[in-house]
């Protein structure tokens, strides 16, 4: 059966998707981006990695088996509602996104599901890393017991250099800026759902293989809530975590101003920009260096013991792919490869990565992951001897 698929979104993202694809036995995949330069350039690289696989620079076609969008959340939105881009599909429309839905809006995530299922179209919104990868393995853990067994669920996720550099002690991973945002973030202690900021206040905790860490409340998925798995759990939390130094000087820029977005009076440039384009030019913020990218998620149960899963994927030499971009990447790949292999996985309408992984298909995207990525994967006694 030849497979086709669609890649929409050539930037960060945009290569080490293409890589995932050609590894999963795609025949065909089409590159589209905005600027047509990168989508010509990705076309060209991945060739010279698989010259088997066909890669078009076009999407002209109606041949699709699967779209994937490495696309934000409201691009997403903007691309699976335009019904032109239903055509694109030899059957039903079927999309993967890494995308994140709105948190703030479950009515429109609401809409947006009705809208697809009267079309009778599949979006799959939300696999990637946060969201994606740790919702499912969160959803996973919790689902292993029964209602009031577990006394809390905690994740933690992070990307951290290799060769930390002080004051920082982080490099870019994606984008141009530092992930400093001072949004709201969701938990949950002690029964009751509350938000805190972002950077209102730091723990410590030690991850095998990496280190003693500072991590912070990143905010949950207020779908992932829902579960029925979930809601008897009284403490939910899901934080991000960063080598000591990350986060003080963050809160410090921040009660400063320094990151502020917005130009000074009379100026073209913000004070982020100049901050970033010093630390840039000073050799305190890097890209791209080698670092070790990792997800480990808790259970703690009533009789006190803990049931753990970690996954750790470090900067891959061959291909130049920092753990992170593979980490991020994959889940979406993997999950394109099993929709055209069994296009009855897909429902109308829209599905999140915790909705679409049970117990077996995450113990099947674990193995994938150690096989194609070379990640490792450590599962504490109790789960290993159920599931890995």
């Amino acid at each position: 059966m030849n497979r086709t698929i669609a890649l929409i979104g050539c930037g960060n993202l945009g290569y080490p998707l293409a890589l995932h694809i050609g590894q999963l036995g795609f025949d065909t995949l089409h590159v589209h981006d905005l600027d047509a330069r990168k989508a010509a350039r990705l076309k060209h690289d991945i060739q010279q990695v698989y010259p088997a696989l066909q890669v078009v620079d076009h999407l002209d076609t109606h041949d699709l088996d699967v779209v994937l969008l490495a696309l934000s959340g409201p691009a997403t939105i903007a691309f699976v509602t335009d019904e032109r881009n239903h055509a694109l599909f030899k059957g039903r429309a079927i999309f993967v996104s890494l995308g994140r839905p709105s948190y703030d809006d479950m009515a429109a995530h609401d809409t947006l599901h009705r809208y697809l299922l009267e079309r009778n179209a599949t979006l799959l919104f939300g696999f990637g890393l946060e969201p994606g990868l740790v919702e499912v393995l969160m959803h996973d853990l919790a689902s292993r017991h029964a209602p009031g067994i577990v006394r809390s669920l905690s994740a933690f996720c992070g990307g951290v250099p290799q060769q930390p550099t002080p004051p920082l002690n982080y490099d870019l991973l994606f984008g141009d800026r530092l992930p400093a945002l001072n949004r709201k973030a969701l938990m949950k202690l002690d029964g009751n759902l509350g938000h805190c900021l972002r950077f209102d206040m730091k723990e410590t905790r030690f991850i095998e293989e990496v280190g003693m860490l500072d991590v912070y409340h990143d905010g949950l998925s207020p779908y992932l809530l829902r579960s029925p798995y979930l809601e008897a759990i009284p403490t939910i939390k899901q934080q991000t975590a960063r080598w000591p130094g990350f986060f003080d000087s963050v809160r410090s820029l921040i009660a400063l101003g320094l990151l502020d977005e917005q130009p000074l009076p009379g100026a073209t440039a913000s004070p982020s920009d100049l901050v970033h384009d010093v630390l840039v030019r000073n050799g305190r913020l890097a890209r791209n260096r080698p670092d070790i990218s990792f997800v480990e998620v808790v259970a703690e149960l009533i009789s006190g013991e803990h049931i753990s899963l970690r996954i750790i994927s470090r900067f891959d030499d061959s291909t130049g792919l920092t753990g992170m971009a593979q980490l991020t990447s994959f889940l979406a790949a993997w999950t394109a490869r099993q929709v055209t292999q069994t296009p009855a996985l897909c429902k109308p309408g829209l599905t999140l990565s915790h909705e679409f992984y049970d117990s077996e298909s995450t113990c099947e995207l674990l193995t994938a992951y150690q096989k194609y990525v070379r990640c490792s994967v450590h599962a504490s006694a109790q789960l290993h001897s159920a599931s890995l």
